[in-house]
């Protein structure tokens, strides 16, 4: 009889469940586990919108870049200029070139414009979306994110012998004629900037993309017929 008193006792030793502290222990693992994740699908997410954020940059600046190669490169007459810069009036040219100093290509690059229009012309190819007054087409936004899409269009000179397309020393301004040696090219730059998100909220995350163009005719190769 005492032997079985002995074996019930110890059935009930292990039946007697979980105590305070291991229940605490317990919550404060999930706990963990819990925040950890939370955190990471908010980092998750915060990468993903990042990513969705330049990816509409990049397709901003290559459709504004599609804009300028589409236009016609042709002379102008009235500003002696390629008709590339028509109605892109001085003051909004020198403000966005101002706003981008030191982006690639701007230093190496004579800013141009249509001397030919009034100060509040409307260009045939937008200068600042950030500036109405010369460009009337809206600041895009998706998703609550408002994109600023900048295209500077100014010219260069090439050495025929090879070399970058960049300013001819000594020269302030562009030269009225094409210096000997040299190939005077058009350089777009087109910067799309946005300020969403936490590590764009104090500097603007920028995409940036450029292309040179000629305006000079293709050789007319004389064919014996």
């Amino acid at each position: 009889m005492k032997h079985l008193n002995r074996l019930v006792s110890s059935d009930r030793d292990t039946d007697r469940g979980m105590t305070l502290i291991e229940v605490v222990v317990a919550i404060s693992l999930i706990g963990i586990i819990a925040t950890a994740a939370i955190s990471l699908t908010i980092t998750s997410i915060a990468s993903i919108t990042t990513q969705q954020r330049s990816q509409v940059a990049i397709a901003l600046a290559s459709n504004a870049m599609e804009t300028v190669t589409a236009h016609t490169l042709s002379f102008n007459p009235d500003s002696g200029e390629s008709r590339i810069y028509d109605g892109r009036a001085e003051a909004a040219v020198v403000a966005a070139w101002t706003s981008l100093a030191g982006f690639p290509g701007t230093d190496s690059t004579y800013p141009v414009w249509d001397s030919s229009v009034l100060p509040v012309s409307a260009p045939d190819i937008p200068i600042d979306t950030a500036n109405p007054t010369n460009d009337p087409t809206p600041p895009p936004t998706l998703n609550g994110t408002e994109y600023r899409v900048r295209t500077l269009i100014g010219a260069c000179y090439q050495p025929n012998a090879g070399g970058d397309c960049a300013r001819l020393t000594g020269e302030a301004t562009p030269p009225v004629t094409e210096p000997a040696g040299y190939s005077k090219l058009i350089r777009v730059v087109v910067v799309v900037s946005w300020t969403a998100g936490g590590e764009c909220a104090v500097t603007a995350c920028t995409y940036q993309t450029s292309t040179l163009l000629d305006v000079h005719q293709d050789l007319k190769w004389k064919v014996n017929g």
